[in-house]
């Protein structure tokens, strides 16, 4: 004992710098478990899932289980057909097509409520969820989008992809969720089975400004669309005014 005393107090500089950078790296990890834990509070976490059966008439249901308000700002729907005729390699010929399914929820039992239960939009608190509307509804109104309604039958629905973005106020960029469902047609009906149990959050800097990039493109191709109705809509007045003129 009165060895160990004595080789401490001739190496007391040793220990004292032993002693600092031991506490250091304490206090390192310390603070390191600090900023995991509130990174992992102001992490985003969606859950997309499908709720009320497996077919056209169950419901796509968004959930916030992150620890921050979001606000749900599009739904974006990828859907692979299998076209009739043979691809590469003589396999299947698929087609992918992309669209934003359109912001009000057509269904009837929610339209009578408010302004926020009528569309897929709105804000949602933590632990809140949203009822996104009936798999045909988000399907109809992607069709629509994509003006496939004359060429759906010739082609079946293999696959959708769904993405939720939202605004959340951790920073300046979209949050994310998305979830593939696979498309089985069964006697006549469709059923939508979930590829996964969990839903991929899209946190990555690059596929969150990607997906901005994505939905400001729609955006300006929902004005072009509007554009040329507008203007089809004044010809084909036009087209009825000048007749009665003429007579």
């Amino acid at each position: 004992m009165g060895a160990m005393i004595q080789w401490i107090s001739e190496h007391s500089t040793l220990v004292q710098i032993a002693v600092q950078v031991v506490t250091a790296a304490v206090w390192i990890v310390y603070l390191h478990l600090l900023l995991a834990g509130f990174r992992r509070q102001r992490r985003s976490n969606l859950l997309i899932s499908r709720a009320a059966g497996d077919d056209d008439r169950a419901h796509l249901l968004v959930s916030n289980l992150g620890a921050e308000p979001i606000d749900v700002v599009s739904v974006i729907a990828d859907l692979e057909f299998e076209r009739p005729g043979r691809g590469v390699g003589h396999g299947p010929r698929w087609e992918t097509r992309s669209a934003v399914a359109s912001d009000r929820n057509s269904d009837s039992r929610r339209a009578r409520g408010d302004g926020l239960q009528a569309t897929r939009k709105g804000p949602l608190a933590s632990g809140e969820c949203r009822d996104l509307g009936s798999f045909r509804d988000l399907m109809d109104s992607a069709i629509d989008d994509l003006g496939l309604e004359g060429e759906a039958g010739a082609g079946e629905l293999r696959r959708a992809t769904l993405t939720v973005a939202a605004e959340s106020g951790r920073d300046a960029l979209l949050v994310a969720g998305r979830q593939v469902f696979s498309v089985v047609h069964l006697e006549g009906r469709r059923a939508w089975l979930p590829r996964r149990a969990r839903t991929e959050q899209i946190r990555g800097r690059r596929a969150r400004r990607e997906l901005a990039r994505r939905l400001d493109a729609e955006l300006r191709d929902e004005a072009r669309r509007v554009e040329r109705r507008a203007r089809a809509g004044a010809e084909s007045l036009a087209g009825l005014v000048e007749p009665r003129r003429a007579a």
